[in-house]
């Protein structure tokens, strides 16, 4: 059998429950539904006819050993509980093709012109895990040739307000997988740090990928190499954001 603890939100619970997805299917294992991940639209459904050796020993699965055992020719009867967050790119550039086979989804029609910009603020307003307007701005500036699209979990912030009004933005406003479904038809992306924004970029064919890179990470070493990076670092001792 394998189980998962999960942790985090849908970006960091579609990461532990597609990752477990996959190892279930390889080795003919009974995965143990989870409904709140199992029933989203975009999930494929699961035979779930695998062998279940609930009762046996108990082996974790985490984020230090997850690899290695994905490269395993043949595993023994245990129960794979996975705990971690299975957030290494190293990973995803060899099993991303088959994680998005576990996926339902369509890649629809939209002007190769037109931007998308997920824009996280929430739990992170006022901390340094919420890069500045500044970033956002050059990305636009960079990508933005078309019709510019925002989608945020804080609307009414003055960030936004100014980004809405200055490149005439149109709000997104979708439930949450329904975010990540929709930005990932753009061509041209703008993204926050974290496994959401994540998520958007690797379902999408786009080759504009914007985003940050900088030595404070509070999310794992998931975006590609190959993505378009700029570097944003919040200086502590200085109490303020330079573009480095």
């Amino acid at each position: 059998m394998v189980s998962v603890r999960f942790e985090g939100r849908l970006g960091n619970n579609l990461i532990q429950y597609l990752v477990a997805k996959l190892f279930a299917n390889k080795n003919n294992l009974f995965l143990k539904l989870e409904p709140h991940i199992e029933n989203l639209p975009c999930i494929k459904k699961l035979n779930n006819i695998g062998n279940n050796f609930e009762k046996n020993e108990v082996i974790q699965i985490n984020d230090n050993n997850f690899i290695d055992f994905f490269r395993e020719k043949k595993i023994g009867e245990f129960h794979y509980r996975f705990d971690g967050f299975f957030q290494k790119k190293e990973f995803f550039y060899e099993y991303g093709n088959e994680i998005k086979k576990l996926l339902n989804y369509e890649i629809d029609q939209i002007d190769e012109t037109d931007f998308f910009i997920h824009y996280r603020i929430g739990d992170n307003d006022g901390s340094n895990r919420m890069l500045p307007l500044e970033y956002y701005i050059e990305g636009i500036e960079k990508f933005g040739l078309g019709k510019g699209f925002i989608s945020t979990d804080s609307i009414g912030h003055p960030n936004c307000n100014y980004l809405i009004e200055k490149y005439n933005l149109t709000p997104i406003n979708l439930s949450d997988i329904q975010t990540i479904l929709y930005g990932k038809n753009f061509k041209n992306l703008i993204l926050s740090e974290g496994t959401f924004s994540w998520w958007i970029a690797f379902l999408s064919e786009s080759k504009n990928i914007f985003c940050n890179k900088r030595e404070f990470k509070w999310h794992g070493d998931i975006f590609f190499d190959e993505w378009n990076y700029t570097s944003w670092e919040y200086i502590k001792e200085e109490s303020k954001w330079k573009k480095l």
